[in-house]
């Protein structure tokens, strides 16, 4: 009896309060939405999850904090629409409908960031699980979608508080004169990363090096403003992207195989053995399973050095993986090595040979 009248009495209390009672009706109805909201998010979330979905996948990931946010900011903006309306004040009641307008788009554009987002990272777990993309254009890609949302929720911003496009313009073009002078070193790094992206001479992840710098190491992150390059003693370092082009640049990455090139030192006595030591070391080559096809290996007499006789060894390894390379030719010394001791011949060392005209007499 007491329950049913204290609930009497309180409807009672919000009838004849008609503001209170508008508050309680858009408190209900922003929790009703808000519940309805969780509950289809969880729905489709167990329904849709997994990677046969990555777009829808992506929409429920990136939905559901905007929509929290843009119930609550409209309830807030209604209920001070309200209030305005309860203390007769009219000045601002047009400026509430602005910022309504401004948080639908700021909850929109939120979205749309967060969702560009969440398609990169599940592109880039497939990239690292099978390599099906690109990772560096992933990247430029996401990064101009981010560019293109932010401009355009911009531009659609500026009629809702009453700003003329022309004057935008007007002091846009103004601004940018003044930003291009003082800033021109920073605008050459950002117009010199959109080139790193479209001409791509290297992508996250390769190995690069440059003979005009000390630049050598894998490519991090390609940023704005700079490329973080780790380098092989695992120091990071950020390289300003207008650098790229200015200097050449060697991406190991790309090679098509490693080229093994030694130079080998005989003795002057081994000189009748050439021809079968070259013959020997030339047929190992050839027959060598690591050799690259359609690359011509070649061992030769290059050169009559003071104290030995030089043969330059040339051969190609079929891998871009330079541990396996060294591997390779580490097999490959080992069994010349072998070839030259087995042809009666020696590795030269550093010698001198001193003509004495007259003989020497030693007095004990």
């Amino acid at each position: 009896m007491f329950s049913t009248n204290w609930f009497l009495t309180l409807f009672d209390w919000l009838g004849a309060h008609a503001y209170a009672m508008q508050l309680l009706v858009l408190v209900i109805i922003a929790v009703l939405l808000q519940v309805s909201a969780s509950l289809a998010y969880r729905y489709f979330f167990k329904k849709f999850t997994g990677s046969r979905y990555i777009l829808i996948d992506a929409i429920l990931h990136s939905l559901r904090k905007p929509i929290t946010l843009i119930i609550w900011y409209l309830v807030f903006i209604y209920a001070l629409q309200l209030t305005l309306e309860l203390i007769h004040y009219k000045p601002l009641q047009v400026t509430l409908d602005q910022f309504a307008n401004f948080g639908i788009i700021i909850s929109l554009m939120w979205f749309l960031l967060h969702f560009i987002g969440q398609i990169q990272t599940r592109i880039n777990k497939d990239i690292a699980s099978q390599r099906r993309y690109d990772e560096t254009s992933v990247h430029a890609v996401a990064r101009i979608a981010r560019i293109i949302v932010v401009m355009i929720a911009f531009l659609c911003l500026l009629p809702i508080f009453g700003l003329p496009l022309a004057t935008i313009y007007t002091i846009a073009g103004g601004l940018s004169i003044g930003i291009s002078l003082a800033a021109q070193d920073l605008l050459k790094n950002i117009f010199g990363g959109f080139m790193l992206y479209f001409e791509r001479p290297f992508g996250i992840g390769d190995w690069i090096a440059s003979p005009d710098k000390s630049i050598e190491g894998r490519v991090e992150t390609i940023g704005w403003r700079t490329t973080c390059i780790r380098a092989f003693n695992t120091r990071p370092m950020y390289v300003a992207n207008a650098v790229f082009s200015t200097v050449t640049i060697i991406n190991y990455s790309r090679m098509q195989c490693w080229r093994m090139e030694q130079v080998i030192h005989i003795r002057y006595q081994d000189f009748e053995q050439v021809n079968n030591i070259t013959h020997a070391i030339n047929q190992l080559l050839q027959q060598d399973p690591n050799k690259q096809p359609g690359k011509i290996s070649t061992v030769n007499l290059i050169n009559l050095d003071n104290s030995s006789l030089t043969l330059k060894i040339n051969a190609y390894i079929n891998t871009k993986d330079e541990n396996r390379f060294k591997d390779v030719q580490q097999e490959l010394l080992i069994k010349i090595i072998a070839i030259i001791t087995e042809q009666g011949g020696e590795l030269a060392g550093q010698t001198q040979t001193i003509v004495i005209p007259e003989p020497i007499t030693i007095i004990n």
